[in-house]
């Protein structure tokens, strides 16, 4: 463990998705750094807050505006695309009341919500099993910002796994078999997995195995990993510092409460995972 006693012997520290960070553990790291050694810090401060309390990136740039540097250009989608656009739109603090005319954004009744997420499904997971790119899976997620609510991720996943069981797609309506695609929620050191990785799985030599496409496709059985559950969903907090080819932001019936925990920065960060296309229903 390093710290004020036992610093880091590095001389040039790195950080990115700084903006994940808690005070708390960014004090805890710049504590343990020498005097005399140069620190990067990378992150977006329009994201959603850490988890943990206050946003020590913000709080660093706020304070040491000579140090900062604001980049200005993008490289993540086309510029002045209806992703951009919105980016844009939710980064200025302006999306929640503003009216979007984009097709990127759909306005539906409660009985319509359902249909659409439907048509997404098989728009875009359906062929990744039609075609036998399971790995493609991968690339198509739907984000919540729930994950035990009514319209949470859990939820979000039994339904699509029992659908794609419905049409033929997959083995099981519910528990583990091939093609379904997992996110690790711990860190396994010893196998150099880490919270956050996903993976989709695949049978191989009549076991279940884990394959990490970001990790060269690395092969671990699943029995020999824990913690892990389904990512054909995943609440927006997980799915930062990742970027997909299209999302899926999923609020379905909320009421007033449910209402009251949206922020331009959720919508910031769902936006900003899309590479190609970003949908989601207006309430």
């Amino acid at each position: 463990m390093y710290h004020q006693e036992n610093l880091l012997a590095y001389e040039f520290i790195l950080v990115d998705e700084v903006s994940m960070i808690d005070i708390e553990l960014l004090s805890i790291l710049l504590l343990a750094i020498r005097r005399d050694a140069k620190v990067v810090l990378v992150g977006d401060p329009s994201q959603l807050a850490p988890v943990g309390i206050g946003g020590g990136l913000n709080l660093l740039a706020k304070h040491f505006p000579n140090q900062t540097i604001r980049l200005q250009e993008q490289h993540r989608f086309i510029q002045k695309s209806e992703i951009h656009e919105l980016a844009l739109l939710a980064k200025q603090g302006n999306l929640l009341t503003t009216s979007l005319k984009s097709p990127n954004t759909l306005s539906a009744n409660d009985d319509a919500q359902q249909e659409i997420l439907e048509q997404w499904i098989e728009k875009y997971i359906h062929p990744c099993y039609k075609q036998k790119i399971t790995f493609k899976v991968l690339e198509n997620i739907i984000l919540s910002p729930w994950r035990n609510y009514e319209n949470g991720i859990l939820n979000i996943n039994k339904f699509i796994q029992k659908r794609l069981h419905y049409f033929n797609l997959l083995q099981k309506p519910e528990g583990w078999c091939e093609g379904l695609p997992i996110i690790i929620r711990s860190n396994h050191y010893s196998q150099q997995i880490y919270n956050g990785d996903k993976a989709y799985i695949k049978k191989i030599n009549h076991e279940l195995h884990a394959i990490f496409p970001s990790k060269s496709n690395r092969q671990i059985p699943l029995s020999s990993l824990h913690n892990f559950e389904l990512a054909f969903a995943m609440t927006v907090h997980q799915a930062q510092g990742s970027e997909v080819d299209n999302v899926f932001l999923w609020l379905g019936n909320i009421d007033e409460q449910a209402k009251s925990w949206l922020s331009d920065n959720l919508l910031y960060t769902s936006i900003t995972r899309a590479k190609n296309t970003f949908k989601f229903v207006a309430i």
